[in-house]
């Protein structure tokens, strides 16, 4: 099964990680996780799995209708296909501010160029292959393909959409990478909702997972529905505590 599969990784792992420390198991075991031995990591590595494994499936019981059309609105779009050019800010993490700055400058005054060349009529595909630091990218004339919001950082597909056809960024676009140029050629039509439907179920489970006390709330309905009971009156006000 599954869960059988991913205990076995677990289990594998964590003799592996012992083994390349010189370690006993068994004592990391009751070290790190206050376990005693391997089948005891064993069946808490199974109930860890079974409990993830239904609030991931509560979770996308939970979501509504409102929650699946508003995200379809809001954040479904058509494949763009587009090209850019990279300019990386070539700094180190252990450089002083100075240097950061003056690199970033450096950057950013070079993209800025890049654009200037644009709007003189020079070619875009030329200049990602004299300019551009993407590798993956370069060579062909800085072209992404079709891109959509998984592909590329957020604040590239987001000046992507907000582009029209044919044109190219007027404006350095930054990210995590450095400063992108961007082209954009055209864009797909937006996918109906039926075939993007069970995605975007994903996409708002794993956002509503991510609130405070959804874990509590999906054990609790899991409780609930094998109409199960906690004995101990102290575990019971606890777990009503976490549940408030």
């Amino acid at each position: 099964t599954a869960a059988a599969a991913e205990v076995g990784k677990s289990i594998a792992a964590a003799a592996k990680a012992a083994e390349e420390a010189g370690a006993d198991l068994n004592l990391c075991l009751t070290y790190y996780y206050g376990l005693s031995d391997e089948d005891a990591l064993r069946d808490y590595l199974r109930l860890s799995y079974k409990r993830d494994k239904w609030i991931s499936d509560y979770a996308k019981e939970a979501v509504s209708e409102k929650q699946i059309n508003e995200y379809y609105e809001g954040y479904v779009y058509g494949d763009v296909e587009a090209s850019q050019i990279l300019i990386t800010i070539d700094a180190k993490s252990d450089d002083s501010e100075d240097a950061k700055k003056a690199a970033e400058d450096k950057a950013l005054n070079t993209a800025k160029d890049i654009i200037a060349k644009l709007k003189n009529g020079e070619d875009f595909s030329t200049l990602a292959k004299q300019y551009s630091k993407d590798a993956s990218t370069a060579n062909n004339g800085g072209s992404l393909g079709k891109v959509n919001s998984d592909d590329v950082s957020s604040e590239v597909f987001d000046a992507l959409i907000s582009m029209k056809n044919n044109t190219y960024s007027l404006i350095p676009v930054k990210s995590s990478y450095g400063y992108h140029i961007l082209f954009r050629k055209s864009q797909d039509e937006k996918p109906s909702l039926e075939t993007v439907k069970d995605d975007v179920i994903s996409k708002v489970a794993e956002t509503n997972k991510k609130a405070d006390g959804f874990s509590i709330k999906a054990l609790t309905a899991l409780r609930e529905k094998y109409e199960m009971k906690i004995i101990d009156t102290d575990l019971e006000k606890a777990f009503n505590e976490l549940n408030k």
